[in-house]
């Protein structure tokens, strides 16, 4: 359990209302370049707008350095030297600091700026129990597999505990996890099983990631608490857009009392699967399910191409090695090869052979799902109906408006196909939800 003062309660109390406020008896604003940058100081003020955005007003007293320009061609992303540094002493004493902030001037007046920042970072000496804890601001339902503790702030700041019964805990190879729910507030907690260890790379990144997957909806996390050489990192961000909207079915029907723990079980092979990813944005499966989920918040259309397209980069990422011609079939490939290029034919004609023997030598989508199908992974019917959502939305060949539920029909069972590849490249067996069928019922992963 984490104890932070009144100032940093508050200040997460705030974000998560909207209403987060920080006077400053100093700011300083220092240009992102080397040569000759712009510095600003002067006291102000960092609060939220009426949209929830992060935002900075000062007051000017002293300026040095090339003037202000905020000038940039529309569509560009914004040059360094438009970013600013921010340094901010708060009227009790705290140093919060900013990477990135983008200015703008005052109308009528040069001595008063403004700018919009996205993150906000504090450096404190108070406790957290484990190495990190990331908050989110979003109600949205998780199972739960144990009798826990819901947090509740009280007016010294401190966190005081309740009764409830919503959270879960699990363990890692190497760290444990815990996920606890409070009203519009989801806490993700992660701890290394033995304390000199550090927990994994990004692992903040990849914990969102798969809760993502879990709830099947995009999901960010707005305050980060990371415990380092004895030291509490703070960090805030601009709340994001709750995830509505989203038609997204997840693997497993949430809140089903009886499938709980396959839940649950779902998160650790994903979450394990993923941790290892190298760079430092999403997963490759990651991307796709949240690509997904954004689709899913405009028309049927939108999602049916997401997903068609989306089990294929899945196929792509996860299964390239699958569906490789047989050894007969390679050498057979080779010597018309050979002899297409002796061939004296049109150099067209040529040019389009030759290019249809590399497409045969690379295994298709198609090539690479058929060759699951001795694994137990997927099933001819799946291909057959993917083939035809993914046929009729890439080729523009529609569903009339009369053919709504059919289409519907087809997402459905793209939905349960796109898990099924997932399963099996992670490693999950165990109960998924059957939306292909009547009544969506729960299954067995692969199938007895």
């Amino acid at each position: 359990m984490r104890v932070l003062d009144s100032v940093l309660e508050n200040a997460i109390s705030g974000l998560k209302e909207g209403a987060l406020e920080i006077d400053c008896a100093e700011i300083i604003l220092i240009q992102g370049t080397l040569k000759n940058p712009r510095i600003y100081r002067g006291p102000g003020i960092i609060r939220q707008k009426s949209d929830r955005q992060l935002w900075v007003t000062m007051f000017v007293e002293n300026m040095t350095g090339a003037s202000l320009s905020t000038e940039g061609a529309a569509g560009e992303i914004i040059p360094r030297n438009q970013l600013y540094r921010l340094t901010a002493k708060d009227i009790t004493g705290r140093y919060w600091k900013s990477r990135s902030v983008y200015l703008v001037a005052k109308p009528g007046s040069s001595l008063v700026l403004s700018g919009r920042l996205y993150e906000l970072h504090h450096l404190s000496d108070r406790f957290l129990s484990g190495q990190l804890e990331l908050i989110i601001f979003d109600d949205f339902p998780i199972p739960w597999n144990r009798e826990s503790k819901i947090r509740e702030s009280t007016i010294s700041g401190a966190r005081a505990m309740r009764g409830g019964a919503q959270g879960v805990k699990f363990s890692c190879p190497d760290f444990s996890v815990v996920v606890t729910k409070a009203e519009s507030e989801v806490s993700i907690e992660a701890n290394p099983r033995h304390g000199n260890q550090r927990l994994p790379y990004r692992i903040d990144n990849r914990l969102i990631e798969t809760l993502q997957f879990i709830v099947a909806r995009p999901i960010a996390w707005s305050v980060r608490l990371k415990y380092r050489r004895n030291f509490l990192h703070v960090t805030l961000r601009t709340p994001a857009p709750a995830g509505t909207g989203v038609h997204l079915h997840p693997p497993i029907r949430l809140l089903q009392i009886p499938m709980r723990g396959d839940i649950w079980r779902l998160f650790r092979r994903f979450l394990i699967h993923i941790l290892n990813y190298p760079q430092r944005d999403m997963h490759p499966i990651s991307k796709t399910v949240y690509g997904i989920c954004e689709a899913s918040r405009g028309t049927i259309d939108a999602t049916g191409l997401a997903l068609a397209v989306g089990i294929e980069a899945v196929v792509k990422d996860e299964f390239a090695t699958f569906g490789e011609p047989t050894p007969r079939t390679q050498r057979a490939l080779a010597s018309l090869a050979i002899h297409l290029e002796s061939w004296r034919g049109p150099k067209k004609l040529k040019a389009r052979l030759s290019g249809l023997l590399k497409m045969i030598e690379s295994p298709s989508t198609k090539d690479r799902l058929f060759s699951l199908i001795s694994k137990h992974a997927v099933t001819k019917q799946q291909i057959r109906d993917w083939q035809e959502l993914r046929n009729r939305m890439a080729h523009g060949t529609r569903f009339g408006a009369a053919d709504t539920a059919r289409l519907l029909k087809a997402c459905d069972k793209a939905t349960v196909l796109l898990y099924h590849l997932i399963f099996r490249a992670i490693g999950y067996r165990g109960i998924y939800t059957d939306y292909g069928t009547r009544e969506w019922p729960n299954r067995h992963y692969p199938s007895k």
